[in-house]
């Protein structure tokens, strides 16, 4: 049985709750990171980041980045991916609830046909 197909299992795998304190401080670490690759690329390049999310879950980095104001506008767009439709929907209705569409957008794909998105991006994640 596929981990999705159960959704207790799947809501779980969402719960910061859920998670062993010493991924939950990995995840943080990995987001500090992130915010200075974004604040490095912006002032190199001295335009928006565009960013390709392979895998985005949950849509958390999208949660964590968009009310920091002064990396949000960063980022020119924020592309995401993932192979399975129950975490497209999630993050669509984040994308939707925090009114950012004109920003991100989410697509169901599977990580081996990224050249069917036909688009260039400054910083890809994968996490």
């Amino acid at each position: 049985m596929e981990m999705y197909d159960n959704k207790d299992m799947f809501e779980k795998t969402f719960d910061e709750n859920f998670l062993p304190e010493y991924l939950r401080q990995a995840q943080w670490a990995e987001f500090v990171e992130l915010k200075k690759i974004i604040s490095e690329h912006f002032q190199k390049q001295g335009s928006p980041v565009s960013i390709l999310d392979i895998g985005v879950g949950n849509g958390r980095i999208i949660k964590h980045l968009q009310p920091i104001k002064e990396i949000w506008e960063m980022i020119g767009n924020y592309d995401a991916i993932d192979n399975v439709q129950a975490c497209v929907d999630v993050t669509q209705y984040l994308i939707e609830t925090l009114v950012i569409e004109d920003t991100v957008t989410v697509n169901l794909l599977d990580a081996t046909r990224l050249d069917s998105l036909e688009k260039g991006y400054d910083l890809i994640l994968s996490t």
